[in-house]
This record gives C-alpha cells, structure tokens and sequence, in this order.
C-alpha cells in the first residue's frame, strides 16, 4: 500500500506539472513578444520564458493579437519583475486578477485595448505608482471606481474611449493627468467644473460621441476652453464606426436625452420599487396578525362580559389592551397606504 500511494502522489504531481503551459517569449534586446498563445477561461495558467535573455533584463512585453488570453494574472510581472511597458491589446482578455501588476512596481505603460474587460477592481493599479500611460479603450467597461487611481499620481495619459459609461466619476484627483479620452461611450452627464478643479493638469480631452443636451455640451466647452483644455475631435467610434458629427462634443436632443435618462435610472427605480413592495407585503402580514388578535380579543372581552366574575376593574384593564391594539392596527394600516 505504500508503494502504491508513491506512484499515485507522483502521477498527481506529473499531472499537474505537465498541465502548465511554457510560452517562450521571443526576445529582442530588452524587448519579449509573446506570439501563438491560446488559453481559455478553465485553462488559463501558463509560465512566460524569455528566449535568449535574462528574465530581469526584460523592460517591455507585448502579447501578439494572436494570442488569446481570456483572463492575465500575476505570472508575467513576477517573471519579469522589471517591466516598464505591458501591451496586451485585442487578444481576447475577459477578467484581470487583481494582483496582475503587483510585481511590476516599475511599470510606466499599460495598454490593454481592444479586449472585453467588464470591470476592474478597485486595487488593480495600486502598486504601480510610476505608472504613466495607461489605454483601456475598447473594451466592456460601465463603472469606474475614483479609489482606483489614489496611488497613480504620476499618471499622464488615461483612456477610457469606447467603452459603455453611462456616468463618469469627476473626482479622480490625478495631479499629473495631462490627457483624458472619454470619446465613444455613452455619457449623460459631466461634472466638468468639478474635473477642471481636481485634473490641474489636464490639457487634453476627447469627448465625442456622447449624450449631453445640446446647451451643456456648449456650456462644457466654454468652461474647458476658458481653462485651456483643448477638445481634440475624436474620429473613429466603437466598431471602426466613424464619427460623422463634426462638433467637438457630439449632443442630442433633449426629448432623446430624457428617454435614455429614463431607461438609465429605471434599474434603481425598479428596485426601490421592488423593496418598497416587500415592504408593503410584510407589513400586510403584520396587519394580518394583529387582526386575528383583535378578534381574540374581542371573543375575550365578550365572553369576561358574559362571565359573573366580570367587574369594573376589568372592564378598565380591558379596554386599555383594546385601545393599544387599535392604534397600532391604525398605525400599520397608515404606512401600508402610504404612497
């Protein structure tokens, strides 16, 4: 039996090494290319190996739109350590661990466009504070969590174009920031008297192909121009569509920007309501109750009344229980019809 449980122990472990994928990283002077790597999302793990160089020389690393990656981790920064430019563009990402970069502490270039990231952890980014330019255009993205750049100080260019936002945070408090892509996505609203106040930096947009009303995306533009923040006009939309509008920050109309402000707060709407109905229910159940209590109560009183023991002391306690019970009834019936 022991020998029988070493051979299962090593055929275990031979599984699990042989289910690590070895990609060679074909390295050019301090450059890697990863090319050819196919992963799915059940069989993600895979070691990067530099070709003809040391791991720790490695500064910059670029995945090939070959490969298709459904979800990175941390396995790139701790190979190599001293990277200071990530590309990873169109080749298929999903989902970023986030401790993806917490090894690269030198990195100052992430690209990571053309993928499908939905979201993004709020610590993503945290280690890597000499960070400089950072592209996630084109991907998936709705939410933006400000806590996630309250270590990228140093940061100078971010773009979030064509993506899906609906809002956009205006306190992201990067004192460096000098420019911002917001083009291609599908922005109500913008607090840019708040982004003016807290981007000091900030020299550069790209606002088009949004949904401002037609009188705040002028007013925008006065108020970033009057701060000398140029409006650069964004050309090319989500899916290669090309913007045909030659305004600088693209505006609808207001009857088209009230239905999509509707359809964009009918979630929260539907679920306040939904929790408004709960509410509703639960307490008709209590009102419920406390009528099958009234109605032990009163067959009590009746049958005291009936009773020769019955005395005026009674009747007194009586009717206090009674008098309580009614107004909490009353109490509950109030709120249940409270609108």
């Amino acid at each position: 039996m022991p020998f029988l449980k070493k051979i299962l122990i090593f055929v275990i472990f031979l599984k699990n090494v042989t289910s690590i994928r070895y990609s060679i990283c074909h390295a050019n002077d301090q450059q890697c290319q990863i090319r050819d790597l196919r992963l799915t999302e059940d069989d993600f793990d895979f070691e990067p190996i530099a070709s003809n160089i040391d791991s720790l020389l490695v500064l910059e690393i670029s995945f090939e739109d070959t490969c298709d990656i459904p979800i990175i981790y941390e396995n790139v920064c701790k190979m190599f350590p001293n990277l200071q430019v990530y590309r990873a563009t169109n080749v298929g990402i999903k989902k970023i661990d986030p401790e993806t970069f917490s090894s690269c502490l030198d990195l100052i270039e992430l690209r990571l466009h053309d993928n499908f990231i939905k979201e993004l952890d709020e610590k993503t980014f945290w280690s890597n504070e000499n960070i400089q330019i950072l592209d996630l255009g084109n991907n998936l993205l709705t939410t933006l969590d400000a806590k996630m750049f309250i270590k990228s100080q140093n940061l100078k260019f971010l773009s979030f174009s064509n993506n899906y936002f609906e809002e956009f945070s205006s306190n992201l408090n990067l004192t460096s920031l000098q420019e911002l892509h917001l083009h291609g996505n599908d922005l109500l609203e913008l607090n840019v008297e708040q982004m003016i106040s807290t981007l000091k930096a900030l020299k550069i947009i790209l606002l088009g192909g949004n949904c401002f009303k037609c009188d705040r995306a002028e007013e925008m533009r006065k108020i970033l121009e009057n701060n000398r923040v140029t409006i650069i006009k964004a050309k090319v939309l989500r899916n290669k569509e090309r913007l045909k509008d030659d305004k600088l920050i693209t505006c609808i109309s207001n009857n088209e920007w009230n239905i999509r402000k509707i359809a964009r707060d009918f979630p929260v709407v539907q679920q306040e309501l939904e929790i408004n109905q709960n509410s509703v229910k639960i307490l008709t159940i209590e009102l419920e109750d406390m009528k099958k209590e009234m109605q032990k109560l009163t067959y009590f009183v009746k049958s005291m009344m009936a009773s020769s023991n019955y005395n005026e002391k009674d009747q007194n306690l009586l009717s206090h229980h009674v008098n309580e019970k009614q107004l909490k009834v009353m109490k509950c019936s109030t709120v249940c019809q409270d609108p």
